[in-house]
């Protein structure tokens, strides 16, 4: 459907607007499709497939670096956004890889971040808003995902935390995480706070896609 996007046509607003999550699994069609896309100026569709390609360039480079041990690296991809809890195509993690080479330094780093998601979408969920600041000032990623593809965003928005939401997206929390169903569960609430949050959320999109 991507590539049908990228090209002439009017899905490509389609997906711009409403499936911002979508994900790239073929990443050797991707550089195709985003010749394709920038030759027909859909720049919200460029942005997305580039986001895509480099976060998985990122988790190679980060389950290589957790094989070889190489601490400094594994920090530096971490630092450039590199997921510490996503898994390669065999469902392992850069942590896994790290233990099964007995490189402790290495796995509990990536153990401690790993922790530091936990407790963030924890806090998140519970509506700790002193707890997730806290975490945010350590280091904390705001756009790791966590369970069953939940970001911290998702989970506070789910329960109401219309501060935690606010938090998160100043601190540079991926509004375009938040997909249409989700957005839509949202308004359809009875309630107060939800329907705040989605205006809210719906706000922060409009402009996240006039800076694109």
């Amino acid at each position: 459907m991507l590539d049908l996007a990228c090209g002439p046509g009017n899905v490509s607003h389609f997906i711009q607007a409403l499936i911002l999550e979508i994900e790239i699994t073929c990443v050797d069609l991707s550089q195709e499709m985003l010749d394709l896309a920038e030759e027909n100026d859909y720049l919200g569709v460029v942005k997305i497939i580039k986001q895509q390609i480099e976060s998985k360039k990122l988790i190679k480079k980060l389950i290589k670096a957790s094989r070889l041990g190489d601490l400094e690296k594994v920090k530096e991809l971490v630092e450039q956004g590199s997921k510490v809890n996503q898994e390669d195509k065999n469902g392992n993690t850069a942590l896994i890889y790290a233990e099964e080479k007995g490189h402790l330094g290495t796995a509990e780093y990536l153990r401690q971040k790993m922790n530091e998601l936990n407790e963030l979408c924890a806090a998140a969920e519970a509506g700790h808003l002193d707890i997730v600041k806290t975490l945010i000032e350590h280091g904390a990623d705001v756009n790791a995902v966590a369970r069953e593809g939940w970001t911290a965003l998702l989970i506070a928005a789910d329960y109401g935390h219309f501060g935690i939401v606010k938090t998160l997206i100043e601190h540079g929390a991926d509004v375009n995480a938040v997909g249409k169903d989700f957005m839509i569960a949202l308004l359809n609430t009875t309630n107060v706070a939800h329907s705040d949050i989605a205006e809210y959320l719906i706000k922060q999109k409009m402009e996240a896609k006039s800076k694109v």
